[in-house]
């Protein structure tokens, strides 16, 4: 459970500073990267981020992934507490 808080608050805090670097015409954080943060357990910090830096919100690629991908985590997440309730409290 750590784990997942800690991923979604890197991908909450890197939609952020990829919209400041956008805005300061500076070096920009890859989509990419963005984009694993979700794959990776984030997708509840990438959403979160999108809406409220207002960042990456006109490119559908994104709401799909970060869509999915929270659902597949919920579910995975689910399962295991379901099999194993400690994993959620460990």
């Amino acid at each position: 459970m750590i784990y997942y808080i800690m991923i979604n608050i890197t991908a909450f805090i890197d939609y952020g500073r990829d919209k400041k670097k956008a805005q300061h015409d500076e070096w920009r954080i890859s989509e990419n990267h963005l984009l694993n943060l979700s794959i990776f357990g984030g997708a509840l910090g990438a959403l979160a981020g999108m809406k409220y830096f207002h960042h990456k919100t006109r490119k559908p690629r994104f709401w799909v992934i970060n869509i999915i991908m929270m659902i597949l985590h919920l579910c995975i997440l689910i399962s295991l507490s379901q099999i194993h309730p400690q994993n959620l409290t460990h």
